[in-house]
C-alpha cells in the first residue's frame, strides 16, 4: 500500500511539472535551444520544433526581445540588428505563404510617424469632450510611441490627444496601462464613435497588473482620439498610458488598384540586394489577348543617375513610352546588368554629353534569384493633358521588363486628394507619361514650395532631351511572396517565390 501510494505521488508531481512548464513557455516555446547566445523559440504550423526548417515555401513571423531579427530567404538564414540587450527570439513558420499580391490588398499596418497625423493635445471635465484647455506636457512622444506623464496630471481631469490621420484608411490603436490605481481609465475614439476595448466601453487600470493590447479601428476618415481619465488614490497613483498608431497607407482605388498613399506608408521591400518600394497591386494587362491580372508594382528607392529621356531626339520623336533611349537603356541594359556607358543611349542631355551607364553590380540579372521575380507585362504608354489614368490596363500597349513612374503612380502615392506624396522624393524625376499636347515633352516630378498634389505644382512637362534622374519600376510575378519583415525601411519586406 505504501508502495502504491508512493508511485500515485510520483505521477502527481510529474503531471503537475508538466503543466508548469506548458504554462511558462507556451505553445510557442515548449521546445526551445541557444544558438550563438540567443534562445529560440521555433514553431511550424503551430507545432514547436527544434531547428530551423530547410529551405522552402515558407512565411515566417518573427519577435525578439532586445533586437531587430530577420529572416533573409535568399540566403535562407536568420540575422539580428540592433542589439541591446540580451536575446530572446520566437520565430513562427507557415507553410502555404499568401502571395504579396494578397498581403497588399489586406491593408497590412505598421507603427505610423508622427509625419503621418497631427495632433491636438487638451484636458477637460468629460471624455466625450472634443475640445478643451490646450496643453502641451499630458504626453510625450518617443521612437513612434505616445506615452502619458503622470507626474504633468491632475487627479479628476479627463487628458485627450486627436490624432487627425493624413489619409484616410484602415487603422489599429495598441496600448499599454500601467498598474495604477482603478480609477484611471481608457476611452478611445473613431471620430465620435467611442470604440470598445475588451469588450467594454473603456478600459479600468489596475494596482495589480499591466494591461495591454490593441483595438482594431477599422475605417478612419478624420480622427482618433484618446483620452485618458487621471485618478489617484491614497494608496495608488495614477497610471502611465503608452500607445501608438498603426496603419495601412493602402488606399483602394478601383480600377487602378490598391495603391499605398500618404508620406511615409510601410511600403519597404528588399528587391536586387536594395531597398525598393512598393507602388501598389495594380490591374496589369499580362497577354496579347488583353488578359489582366492584379500584379504587385514596385519601384528603387534611389536614382541610377541623370539621363535624359530620348537623347536621338528627332523630328518623328515623341514622348510616348517605348520610343526613347532611356527605354532601352532600362530594359537591355539595366535589366540584364550590363554597362552601357560607351552605348548610343547612356547621355545626360543630349548625345553630345554622356552619363555614366555602369548597371553590372546594380543592375538586374534575369537568372538570378530576383531578376527570376520580374514580370514581363505590357506597360502604360498613354499621354496625359493634366489628368490621371483612371485604369492604367487600357493603355498597355508596350511589352517589357522594366518602366517608369507613370502620371497616375504620383497622383494616386497622395490619395487621390491634397496629401504629400512618398513617391514624390526627388525635384526633378521622369515620369513614363507624355505630355498630350507637346509630343516632345514628357511629364516629370517638380518640387516647388511645397510637395503636394496640385496639377500646377508636383509634376512639369519637359523636353526630352533634359537630363533627369530615373528610377527603374518592375512588376513582380504573382507566384511572389513576402516571407518575413513589416514593411518598414529598417525591416522591409523580404521575398521569396
Amino acid at each position: 500500500m505504501k508502495k502504491k501510494r508512493i508511485f500515485i505521488i510520483l505521477i502527481l508531481i510529474a503531471l503537475t511539472l508538466t503543466i508548469l512548464t506548458s504554462l511558462c513557455f507556451g505553445k510557442n516555446n515548449n521546445k526551445t535551444f541557444i544558438k550563438d547566445g540567443v534562445l529560440f523559440a521555433l514553431t511550424l504550423d503551430g507545432l514547436a520544433i527544434s531547428d530551423f526548417p530547410e529551405r522552402g515555401d515558407y512565411s515566417v513571423e518573427i519577435d525578439c526581445d532586445n533586437a531587430v531579427g530577420k529572416w533573409l530567404p535568399k540566403e535562407w538564414k536568420f540575422v539580428l540588428e540592433n542589439i541591446t540587450g540580451k536575446v530572446s527570439c520566437n520565430l513562427d513558420f507557415h507553410s502555404n505563404p499568401k502571395s504579396i499580391s494578397e498581403i497588399v490588398e489586406s491593408y497590412p499596418k505598421v507603427k505610423m510617424s508622427q509625419s503621418g497625423y497631427s495632433t491636438n493635445m487638451f484636458y477637460s471635465t468629460s471624455y466625450t469632450s472634443a475640445s478643451g484647455t490646450n496643453i502641451t506636457n499630458a504626453f510625450s512622444f518617443n521612437n513612434n510611441e505616445w506615452s502619458s506623464i503622470p507626474s504633468n496630471l491632475t487627479s479628476g481631469r479627463y487628458y485627450h490627444l486627436r490624432m487627425n490621420v493624413g489619409i484616410p484608411g484602415y487603422y489599429e490603436l495598441c496600448y499599454t496601462m500601467s498598474k495604477g490605481y482603478s480609477g484611471n481609465y481608457l476611452y478611445l475614439y473613431n471620430g465620435s464613435t467611442r470604440m470598445t476595448i475588451e469588450g467594454l466601453t473603456f478600459l479600468k487600470a489596475s494596482p495589480d497588473e499591466v494591461k495591454m493590447g490593441c483595438v482594431d479601428l477599422g475605417y478612419v476618415s478624420s480622427y482618433v482620439k484618446v483620452t485618458q481619465r487621471a485618478y489617484n488614490s491614497s494608496t495608488d497613483g495614477i497610471a502611465k498610458l503608452s500607445f501608438y498608431l498603426k496603419g495601412s497607407g493602402v488606399t483602394d482605388q478601383g480600377d487602378a488598384g490598391y495603391r499605398y498613399a500618404g508620406t511615409n506608408p510601410g511600403n519597404y521591400v528588399w528587391f536586387n540586394n536594395e531597398l525598393w518600394r512598393i507602388i501598389g497591386s495594380i490591374p496589369t494587362k499580362v497577354d496579347s489577348l488583353g488578359t489582366t491580372k492584379n500584379l504587385v508594382k514596385i519601384i528603387r528607392n534611389d536614382a541610377i543617375g541623370s539621363i535624359a529621356y530620348d537623347a536621338k531626339y528627332s523630328d518623328e520623336a515623341t514622348g510616348i513610352w517605348g520610343n526613347n533611349t532611356l527605354y532601352t537603356l532600362l530594359n537591355s541594359y539595366y535589366y540584364g546588368a550590363k554597362n552601357a556607358t560607351s552605348s548610343s543611349y547612356c547621355y545626360v542631355t543630349t548625345q553630345s554629353t554622356k552619363s555614366i551607364c555602369d548597371y553590372t553590380s546594380i543592375g538586374i540579372s534575369p537568372t538570378e534569384y530576383y531578376g527570376k521575380m520580374v514580370k514581363k507585362v505590357y506597360w502604360n504608354t498613354g499621354a496625359s493633358s493634366g489628368v490621371n489614368f483612371a485604369s492604367e490596363a487600357s493603355n498597355q500597349t508596350i511589352n517589357a521588363y522594366v518602366g517608369l513612374m507613370t502620371f497616375s503612380d504620383l497622383y494616386y502615392s497622395s490619395g487621390g486628394d491634397t496629401h504629400e506624396q512618398w513617391l514624390n522624393k526627388y525635384p526633378y524625376e521622369w515620369t513614363s507619361t507624355a505630355y498630350a499636347s507637346d509630343t516632345v515633352k514628357v511629364y516629370g516630378t517638380y518640387e516647388g514650395s511645397t510637395r503636394y498634389y496640385n496639377p500646377y505644382n508636383y509634376r512639369l512637362a519637359i523636353n526630352m532631351l533634359t537630363g533627369m534622374v530615373a528610377r527603374p519600376v518592375v512588376y513582380l510575378d504573382e507566384s511572389v511572396y513576402i516571407v518575413s519583415g513589416d514593411g518598414t525601411e529598417i525591416n522591409p519586406y523580404q521575398l521569396s517565390m
